[in-house]
C-alpha cells in the first residue's frame, strides 16, 4: 500500500506503464545538483552505452525525480550533460548524488503524478460521499442506512 503520493506515483508507474520488456536507458548523477545549478550536471559515463550515449543529443529530455531538463549538448569525455532545468513546467529541484537519471522516459513521473492528482480531484466529491435512506419497518420501527 502507498503512504505517499510519491510511491503511488511509482506504484502507477511500475505496475500499470512499465512493461517487462521495456528497457529504459538510465544513468546516476555523480554529483549533487542544488535548485539553483543552472546547466552542467555530472553523471557515471560507466552505465552507458554507445548507442544511449547517442540519445543524450540536443533535445532529450531526461528525468532525475520529478524534473525534467532538457539536454542541449553532451560531453563524454568529461560525463557532462549540459541541460536547460525545469523543462515542461516542472521545477528546478535538488538532487542528492547518485538519483537516478531517465533518459527519455515514455512515462515521466510528472506526467504520472498529473494524472494520478487529475483523477483523485475528479473523484473527491464522490468518493468518500455516503447516501442516506430511511426504512421503515415492522411496527414503526424507523431505522437508517448509509452506503
Amino acid at each position: 500500500m502507498s503512504t505517499t503520493i510519491g510511491d503511488l506515483v511509482d506504484r502507477v508507474y511500475r505496475e500499470y506503464l512499465e512493461t517487462p520488456d521495456n528497457l529504459i536507458s538510465y544513468t546516476y548523477l555523480d554529483t549533487a545538483i542544488t535548485d539553483t545549478t543552472t546547466t552542467t550536471i555530472s553523471f557515471d559515463g560507466n552505465l552507458l552505452s554507445i548507442e544511449e550515449e547517442d540519445l543524450l543529443d540536443a533535445g532529450t529530455l531526461i528525468e532525475i525525480n520529478q524534473e525534467l531538463l532538457l539536454c542541449t549538448d553532451l560531453n563524454t569525455v568529461n560525463n557532462t550533460i549540459t541541460v536547460v532545468r525545469g523543462a515542461r513546467n516542472t521545477t528546478a529541484a535538488e538532487h542528492e548524488t547518485g538519483s537516478l537519471i531517465k533518459i527519455a522516459p515514455p512515462f515521466t513521473r510528472k506526467a504520472v503524478y498529473d494524472a494520478v492528482k487529475d483523477q483523485i480531484e475528479t473523484l473527491y466529491p464522490t468518493i468518500f460521499a455516503t447516501e442516506t435512506k430511511e426504512v421503515t419497518a415492522v411496527a414503526g420501527l424507523l431505522i437508517r442506512l448509509s452506503q
